[in-house]
C-alpha cells in the first residue's frame, strides 16, 4: 500500500499498524476503537515491538489506514495476497486443488458507500465473495461487492485470474471447482470449460429439470430413501447440453427434495454429489468462522475502499487463526477452533 506520510514525521509505520489491527481482530477486538483501550497492553507492545513507545496506535491513527487505502492498493493486495497462499500451496507439495466459491451476505446499517438492498437477502448490505482452498481452509482471496450485484458475473473475472496465476507457479496442478448455485450463469460453464477446468455447480431446479427426474421422484414417494440419475441438459441460454446429476431425497415425513448439479468429471451419480455436499466443510462452515468468530462482517467505514480493505484484514487474522492450529498439531491442542467465547489465541500459549 501506498504511505503519502512523512517517514521523518511519524511514530509508526504502515506494517506496525496493520499488524496491530490483525492481532486486536484475532483476538476479538475488531473495532478501530478497541485500539484506545489497549494501548498499553503488555502482550500488543511486545508483539508490535514498541516497548519503547510505550503505547500502540490510537483509533484515529488506525482509522486513517483504512481510509487511506484506494483502488490500486487493493489490487496489489489481490496479488499479493494469492502469491502468499500459493507459496504455502507449492511448499505443501499437492498436485490436486479443490476451490470452493461462495457469496454471503453482510448486513449494513448505516450510509455505507455501495451498500444497497438486496431483495433476496431483505436488507441493505454487501456480499462477500470467498475463494477458499477446501484441503487447507486458507481464504485464497476476500472479495467485496456492492449488494446487488449478481456474483455469477464476477466469477469469470476472477477465476481467470486465479487460474492464471495458479499455473503460473504450480504447472500442471490438477484444480476442481465447486459452486454455489448462486453463482450458475452459462458465461461460468464456459469459462470453466475453456480452462480446462474440472466442475461441480449446483442448479436451481426448474420445471424441465424436476420433469427429468420425475421417476426418482416417484420412487422416493413410495419408497422413502435417496435416489440419483443423470441426464443430459440444456437451457435455452446454452450453447450445448451439460451433465446434469439429480439427488433425490425424503426430508421430515413429508417433504421430498431434489437437488442438481451439473458437471464434467466422470464420476458415478453418487459420488459426484457426496463430492459436492462435501462443500459444507469445505467453506460453509469456514464462512461461519469468519463471520461469527472472526467479526468480518464488520464493514462499518462509510468508504467502499476502505470496507474492502477491512476484509483483507480480518483475513489475515483468520489465516493467523490457522496458521497457529496447523502448528499445533499432533499437540493436546490440535482439535481446537476459534470459537465466539475465545479463539485459539486465548489457549494460554501466548
Amino acid at each position: 500500500m501506498d504511505d503519502p506520510r512523512d517517514p521523518e514525521r511519524i511514530t509508526y509505520d504502515l506494517a506496525t499498524l496493520v499488524l496491530q489491527r490483525v492481532l486486536q481482530i484475532g483476538l476479538d477486538y475488531e473495532d478501530c476503537n478497541d485500539g484506545d483501550k489497549l494501548c498499553r497492553d503488555p502482550a500488543l507492545l511486545t508483539a508490535l515491538e514498541l516497548w519503547d513507545n510505550g503505547r500502540t496506535g490510537s483509533q484515529p491513527t488506525l482509522s486513517r489506514v483504512e481510509e487511506r487505502c484506494t483502488e490500486d492498493d487493493l489490487s496489489r493486495l489481490f496479488t499479493v495476497w494469492v502469491e502468499q497462499w500459493l507459496d504455502r500451496l507449492k511448499a505443501s507439495g499437492r498436485r490436486e486443488l479443490t476451490l470452493d466459491f461462495d457469496p454471503t451476505d453482510d448486513e449494513v446499517h448505516g450510509h455505507q458507500q455501495l451498500s444497497l438492498w438486496n431483495g433476496y437477502y431483505d436488507e441493505r448490505c454487501f456480499l462477500h465473495f470467498l475463494v477458499i482452498d477446501s484441503v487447507s481452509g486458507d481464504i485464497v482471496t476476500p472479495i467485496l461487492l456492492p449488494g446487488t450485484v449478481y456474483a455469477g458475473k464476477v466469477a469469470v473475472p476472477v477465476l481467470h485470474k486465479l487460474i492464471t496465476l495458479i499455473r503460473r507457479r504450480i504447472p500442471g496442478i490438477h484444480i476442481t471447482v465447486r459452486i454455489d448455485a448462486g453463482f450458475a450463469c452459462p458465461e461460468l460453464f464456459a469459462c470453466c470449460e475453456k480452462l480446462r477446468l474440472q466442475y461441480l455447480i449446483a442448479l436451481a431446479g426448474n420445471t424441465v429439470l424436476h420433469r427429468l427426474a420425475a421417476a426418482d421422484h416417484a420412487a422416493v414417494s413410495r419408497e422413502g430413501g435417496r435416489r440419483y440419475s443423470e441426464f443430459l441438459y440444456q437451457s435455452e441460454t446454452w450453447d450445448h447440453p451439460r451433465r446434469v446429476i439429480a439427488s433425490t431425497f425424503q426430508r421430515g415425513t413429508e417433504t421430498i427434495r431434489q437437488h442438481f448439479v451439473v458437471t464434467n468429471i466422470p464420476l458415478t451419480e453418487e459420488q459426484l454429489y457426496t463430492w459436492y455436499c462435501h462443500r459444507a466443510e469445505g467453506i460453509e462452515n469456514r464462512i461461519k468462522e469468519w463471520k461469527r468468530h472472526i467479526a468480518a462482517d464488520r464493514t462499518s467505514c462509510h468508504g467502499y475502499y476502505a470496507n474492502h480493505f477491512r476484509l483483507f484484514l480480518h483475513a489475515a487474522a483468520y489465516t493467523l487463526c490457522k496458521e497457529l492450529h496447523r502448528r499445533l498439531a499432533r499437540t493436546d491442542l490440535a482439535t481446537e477452533r476459534v470459537n465466539e467465547n475465545e479463539t485459539v489465541f486465548n489457549t494460554g500459549l501466548v
